[in-house]
């Protein structure tokens, strides 16, 4: 994820994809009783918990676990792309959860 394949600064949270997904777990917090009886959030926080941390693996895996992250760089931060990761996902779960500021 790094030039020449993608332009310099890329990051998939400025995705249309990202946008979606961000703005579906915080309508999804509205319906907090059907979530709650139908055990939905839990689902859900146990699918976000996987893909993010089969991001986290992958990340590892193709840049270690002190890369900087692509997001942070851009801003003149150096934090590692994993970290950034583990709480990118912790903000998801909480979005499921309603516990997240909005």
């Amino acid at each position: 994820m790094e030039p020449p394949r993608v332009t310099a600064g890329f990051s998939g949270i400025l995705s249309v994809d990202h946008r979606a997904l961000v703005d579906a777990l915080r309508k999804w917090h509205s319906y907090s009783e059907i979530r709650e009886l139908s055990g939905g959030a839990a689902l859900l926080r146990d699918a976000l918990a996987e893909v993010y941390a089969a991001h986290v693996g992958v990340c590892e895996r193709f840049v270690g676990e002190q890369a900087p992250s692509l997001r942070t760089a851009a801003t003149g931060q150096q934090s590692a792309a994993v970290r950034v990761l583990r709480a990118l996902g912790q903000r998801r779960r909480d979005l499921v959860d309603g516990s997240a500021d909005r």
